[in-house]
Formats: structure tokens, sequence, C-alpha cells
């Protein structure tokens, strides 16, 4: 039997995407300030804007809850992060805005859609912008 070896992990991000790109993107996702969230692309565009907003890893939009969400005091709580460790999330006005206008969507979760979900569309959503290296 021949040895198989698994493939290269692919090289990390090591820039922030541009205004044009994130544009490009939500407007894949059919995503705009003024427009009802009712979609999981719409979830799509308002995930890439919530993690560019707070640095919050996907894992840590996706599992988050109504309960950790702390819009009066200004942060997001997250109890079990990648590292093991709980930590608050200060939240700018901009991220604020985005929890109220996603807010009375779901019970539970913030978001309806898995962590599986959202990286697989923002990768399809990527790859027809012609966005290589995001």
């Amino acid at each position: 039997m021949t040895t198989v070896s698994r493939p290269k992990k692919p090289p990390p991000c090591n820039r922030r995407a541009s205004d044009d790109e994130i544009n490009a993107i939500l407007e894949i996702c059919n995503y705009a300030d003024n427009k009802k969230i009712s979609t999981k692309a719409q979830e799509v565009g308002w995930a890439v804007l919530f993690a560019i907003e707070t640095a919050m890893r996907l894992g840590e939009i996706t599992s988050m809850t109504w309960e950790n969400v702390h819009i009066d005091a200004m942060y997001v709580h997250l109890p079990d992060t990648k590292n093991g460790l709980s930590r608050n999330i200060p939240l700018s006005e901009k991220a604020e805005h985005l929890l109220l206008k996603i807010k009375n969507r779901n019970h539970g979760n913030v978001l309806s859609i898995s962590s599986e979900t959202l990286s697989t569309l923002f990768r399809r959503y990527r790859n027809q912008c012609g966005i290589e290296d995001l």
C-alpha cells in the first residue's frame, strides 16, 4: 500500500479585504444595510461585516447566542473560544447596529447557519467575485 500524504494547509491570509472586495461580496450576498435579512446569503454578508468590525473568528460568530450578547453594555461574551478561554468582545457602534439589525430574527443563536455552511458559502461567493487570497 502506498503512503498518501496530507495536503498542505493553505498559507494564512496576511491582508485585510479592500473596500471594493467587501462591496463585491456584499453585492453577491444580496446584502444591503436597508434590506431585511431573510436568506442564508444575507447572513453571510452580515457575518462578513460583523467579523471585520469585531475581529471574531467564524466559529465564534456562528456559535454566538443572544444570551451572551450584551448590547446595552456594548460587548459580546464568548464563553468558549478556540484557545479554551472565555473573553469579552467590545462592540463598536457599527457592530451594535449590525446586532440590532438581526436581533428579532432568531431565538438562541444569533445566526441560523452553521460555521460549515458559512465557510462554504463565503468561499463560493469569494470565488465568484474573483478574489483568490482572502
